[in-house]
């Protein structure tokens, strides 16, 4: 009996990372804002292309991040991998979040009301 319970306080006393998140650099956040709806552009390098719970839990991560030091309405994330040019096509995926999952529709919904954002996401176009 002690022990489960020793299991259950350390596994909810900690903070743990979904495993479909891999690691990434941040290269730039881009402001890219429009009739007051507060948009971002980031770009990231990874390691290898990523599969689809990969790049939406990952851009979970970056949002988390970029929420910090911005009020964030709508966010779109370009995956590269490490060799690849930043400022080209992305290499390793992208992640969206957005108000019904489609950027020119940011504008449906009052800044900060977030209760319609989806996660899209879509491979590397080859």
């Amino acid at each position: 009996m002690f022990l489960v319970l020793l299991v259950l306080v350390v596994v909810v006393g900690c903070s743990v990372t979904p495993p479909e998140t891999v690691a990434y650099d941040v290269v730039s956040v881009t402001d890219v804002s429009f009739a007051g709806i507060k948009r971002y552009v980031v770009r990231a390098r990874v390691d290898n292309v990523l599969t689809t719970a990969q790049l939406e839990s990952t851009g979970k991560s970056i949002l988390k991040e970029v929420t910090q030091t911005n009020s964030v309405d709508a966010l779109t994330i370009f995956f590269y991998l490490r060799d690849s040019d930043v400022e080209s096509v992305f290499t390793a995926g992208e992640a969206v979040w957005v108000a019904y999952g489609e950027w020119a529709r940011a504008y449906d919904v009052r800044s900060g009301d977030h209760s319609h954002n989806e996660w899209v996401t879509f491979p590397p176009i080859t």
